[in-house]
C-alpha cells in the first residue's frame, strides 16, 4: 500500500516540477510490483463489475506527459486488465480540420463514457493549453475576434474547470495523470527506439522538436496543473523514470478511485424475486427446451 496523495496537486498549488520526483528508491523487483498490480486488480475487477452494473457512475482517466514517458505502456499494462466491456479508449493528437470548425472540447464527446464505464484518455484535451500554446497551433482555429485575447490560456482554465465540474456533478469523474519522466531517462529510451528496429517505428522527429524546447514544456506543465488540479478533477504527478512502479501508482489510484465510488449491485425487488424463482421453475422443467 502506498500513499497516492503524496502526488496529488492541491488545488492552487503551486507546482514546481523540478522539486517533484521523477523517481523513488524502492527495493521491489520487476515481478514483485507485477504482484502488487495484480493484487489491486483483484478488488478493481470486482469493483468494475458493480459499476457496469449499476450504471450510475463513470470514470475518466486523462493521461499527459512528454514522448517516451509510457502513457502507451500504462494503457497496453494497466487499464487493458479492466473487462473490455466497460472500457473506452481513445487517442488524442493534432485536431484534424473537421474538429477545428468546432469548438476545442467538441471532439470529447465521442470518447465520453457511458454511466458504468471507465474512459481512458492518451492525451486529453489538456493539449489545447499545453501542445497548442507551445506550438502556438490554436491560432489556425478560426476563432472569432473576441477569443483571441493575450490571457486565452487563463480562459481556457476557467472553461476547462468548469466543464470538469460539470462532469463531477453529473457522475463523470475525471482523474489526470502527469507521468513525469527526466531528461536523462528520456534520452535513453528515445534512443532504444531509434536503435531497435522493432521499435523505430514508434520514433517521430517532432519528439526531438519538443525535447529542445523542454523547459518550455516544464513552465507550461507547471501554469496548468497550478490552475486546473481541484478537488473533483485532481492532478496526480507520478513518478516515471522506472515504469513498473509508475504503472503500480496508477493501479493505486484507479482501486481508490473505484473504491470511493463504491459501486454495488443493483437490489432486486421481492416483486421481480418472484418473477425469477418462476423463471426458475420454468427452465427446470423444460418450458424453454
Amino acid at each position: 500500500m502506498v500513499n497516492i496523495e503524496q502526488f496529488r496537486v492541491n488545488k492552487q498549488e503551486s507546482v514546481n516540477l523540478r522539486e517533484r520526483l521523477t523517481y523513488i528508491n524502492h527495493n521491489f523487483t520487476s515481478a514483485q510490483i507485477k504482484e502488487k498490480v495484480d493484487h489491486n486488480f483483484r478488488t478493481i475487477d470486482q469493483l468494475q463489475q458493480k459499476l457496469m452494473a449499476e450504471e450510475k457512475e463513470a470514470l475518466i482517466f486523462a493521461l499527459q506527459a512528454l514522448d517516451a514517458a509510457g502513457k502507451d505502456e500504462a494503457e497496453r499494462y494497466v487499464f487493458s486488465k479492466l473487462s473490455a466491456q466497460g472500457l473506452r479508449t481513445s487517442s488524442f493528437s493534432k485536431p484534424n480540420s473537421t474538429e477545428l470548425q468546432h469548438d476545442y472540447l467538441w471532439r470529447l464527446a465521442s470518447a465520453m463514457p457511458e454511466r458504468g464505464e471507465i474512459a481512458v484518455f492518451n492525451r486529453s484535451h489538456y493539449e489545447e493549453v499545453i501542445g497548442a500554446r507551445i506550438n502556438q497551433s490554436h491560432l489556425e482555429a478560426p476563432l472569432p475576434e473576441h477569443a483571441k485575447i493575450d490571457d486565452i490560456w487563463q480562459m481556457r482554465y476557467r472553461q476547462i474547470n468548469h466543464f470538469e465540474q460539470y462532469l463531477y456533478e453529473n457522475g463523470f469523474y475525471m482523474v489526470k495523470i502527469f507521468l513525469h519522466i527526466s531528461k536523462e531517462i528520456q534520452k535513453k529510451r528515445l534512443l532504444e527506439r531509434i536503435e531497435d528496429p522493432n521499435h523505430q517505428w514508434e520514433f517521430s522527429f517532432s519528439d526531438l522538436e519538443d525535447r529542445e524546447r523542454w523547459q518550455d514544456h516544464m513552465c507550461v506543465f507547471e501554469e496548468c496543473f497550478s490552475a486546473t488540479s481541484t478537488k473533483y478533477a485532481p492532478w496526480y504527478i507520478i513518478p516515471a523514470d522506472d515504469g513498473d512502479y509508475g504503472r503500480w501508482l496508477i493501479s493505486e489510484i484507479l482501486l481508490d478511485k473505484l473504491t470511493d465510488i463504491n459501486p454495488e449491485f443493483p437490489k432486486v425487488s421481492n416483486k421481480e424475486k418472484e418473477k425469477l424463482a418462476q423463471a426458475a421453475e420454468k427452465l427446470r422443467n423444460g418450458d424453454f427446451d
